[in-house]
């Protein structure tokens, strides 16, 4: 475990964090500027005295489904006024908000549930061609049998409407939350098949998006667009970072590369978080029009490894705005970024500097700091950093030094003036367009595949998404395995789609260590019978 008083930065810290919890932020603005903006999706606008309204009506309407401080509702929801109220109707109420990513199928939610003991669970009715409702349905009745489960849209007779829950007309008694309690479980891929829960204070989460937002210059003006997921740490920050100084909220439902540029003219944000690969595909084209980011002062880079010339290239369309990049991960939010004052170098070429409070440190391989300019593991501790897993006592252990530092398994550079540089990782996590996921989850499905003897699952290169899964398969004697029965299997095995390979090639024998582990450093040299691309 850390403690935030390990960090000789922890005052600073403290002072610059502006409020102390969720409901206190909007409830602040909501009386100081009840008629400001806070939401903007679509047609729609939510100005903060009227979310504040809500947030309260819909809070009234969980208690009165059973639904109190300290129990743990899962989100399903991707971008929008629903996810955003929900979010805030949780916290309200002192209880612990579970991300789930729209991506995930029955598997991955079976085992996210279980593993949080969810109480609640919020998702849509209907989605694309599925209903998601029904999963949750089967993992209550054969796994929680009391969880809850509100809907967005139309839900059956044994299932919750969320839009009712406004209707409750029962009074909200329940005190809102302090500071030092729990309110938001995230789960990250580490080095096993099982995702690991993160559970984050608000003082800790919430100071790094205050601090955030004054180091990036927010403020009431700012008008924020996320293009990752909120359900994602990267989208959770910038609306957490929004929240902090009563900006704007501009919500786009999904990435849309053909709506994009309309999107930006209509809406025009003046701060847009986006990964790498939501720009690659256009930039390369020479699609993006200069005139349509004429509003935006702030780009920001993160999710997966961001290429110089882009970044460049990207800011050339800026008139006056600039590119940063931002390193973060799920157990501590916001590591580093750059500052709009920062030289172009610094922000173009780096992960920039600390946030408030945050320390790092590279070390070598027997633990002793590396000189500056030399690449070795990556170490952070600071007040933002989490304490614990969830139920995962010996992983917690393995994660952090006794003196306090977390290993965050990436390796790095700290240059003379502390940028960061993230120049690889230990684990075997596949970065797909700033998504990431342990490929180890996907080999264990497949071992039931009978028509696979072996396989391993390692990341290639991707000049759109930086990195997309590659399937190296021995085959069983007398069988073809193609790329497209290897999806399908995963389809009708519950994995989400994004976990997929993309490409897969038929080697002869697959290449081992002396330990009887598949060397995957060498499995791009594998003698290969047959290559397939998605």
């Amino acid at each position: 475990m850390v403690s935030s008083d390990l960090s000789g930065n922890t005052v600073l810290y403290s002072t610059l964090r502006t409020a102390d919890t969720i409901s206190t932020w909007v409830r602040h603005h909501s009386s100081e500027r009840p008629d400001s903006v806070a939401i903007v999706c679509g047609d729609q606008e939510i100005s903060y005295g009227e979310l504040w309204e809500t947030v309260n009506a819909t809070a009234a309407g969980l208690v009165s489904e059973g639904i109190g401080p300290g129990d743990i509702v899962a989100i399903q929801l991707p971008n929008s006024v629903e996810f955003l109220v929900a979010y805030l109707a949780i916290c309200r109420i002192g209880a612990i908000v579970q991300m789930l990513h729209m991506p995930y199928r029955q598997r991955e939610l079976r085992y996210l549930l279980t593993d949080s003991g969810a109480r609640a669970a919020i998702c849509l009715g209907e989605f694309k061609d599925y209903k998601p409702s029904e999963w949750f349905r089967e993992i209550r009745d054969t796994e929680l049998k009391e969880l809850s489960i509100i809907v967005v849209g139309n839900p059956d007779h044994d299932m919750c409407s969320f839009s009712e829950l406004l209707t409750s007309n029962e009074p909200l008694l329940v005190d809102p939350p302090t500071a030092d309690t729990n309110f938001v479980l995230l789960y990250t891929s580490g080095t096993t098949s099982d995702p690991k829960g993160v559970m984050h204070r608000y003082e800790g989460f919430l100071g790094n998006a205050a601090v955030a937002a004054s180091e990036l210059e927010f403020g009431t003006h700012s008008r924020t667009l996320c293009l990752a997921a909120y359900t994602h740490l990267y989208g959770l920050f910038t609306v957490n970072l929004s929240l902090s100084v009563g900006a704007t909220l501009v919500v786009m439902p999904a990435f849309d590369p053909d709506i994009f540029q309309k999107f930006l003219s209509d809406h025009k944000p003046t701060a847009i978080f986006a990964a790498p690969a939501h720009f690659a595909g256009a930039i390369e084209s020479g699609e993006l029009r200069k005139e349509v980011f004429e509003s935006a002062e702030l780009v920001c880079l993160s999710g997966s490894a961001v290429p110089e010339p882009l970044a460049r290239e990207i800011e050339d369309l800026l008139d006056d705005g600039v590119v940063i990049q931002l390193w973060g991960m799920t157990e501590l939010q916001a590591g580093s970024y750059g500052r709009p004052s920062d030289s172009p170098d610094l922000r173009l070429t780096s992960a920039g500097k600390p946030s408030p409070g945050t320390e790092f440190r590279v070390v070598n391989d027997d633990n002793r700091p590396v000189s500056t300019g030399e690449e070795g593991h990556l170490q952070v501790r600071g007040p933002s950093v989490f304490e614990e897993y969830l139920n995962k006592p010996d992983e917690t252990q393995l994660a952090f030094e006794d003196d306090g530092w977390f290993l965050t398994g990436d390796l790095a550079v700290l240059g003379n003036d502390e940028a960061l540089k993230i120049t690889g990782r230990a684990k075997e996590i596949i970065n797909r367009g700033g998504v990431k996921y342990n490929p180890l989850e996907v080999e264990e499905v497949l071992s039931g595949y009978v028509e696979i003897a072996q396989c391993a699952i390692a990341p290639v290169r991707d000049q759109v998404l930086g990195e997309i899964a590659c399937i190296y398969v021995v085959t069983a004697a007398g069988t073809e395995v193609t790329l497209e029965k290897v999806c399908d299997y995963l389809a009708n095995s519950g994995i989400a789609k994004y976990k997929w390979p993309e490409r897969l090639k038929v080697i002869n024998e697959m290449p081992m260590t002396p330990t009887n582990k598949v060397a995957r450093a060498r499995l791009e040299s594998a003698t290969i019978d047959k290559s397939e691309c998605g």
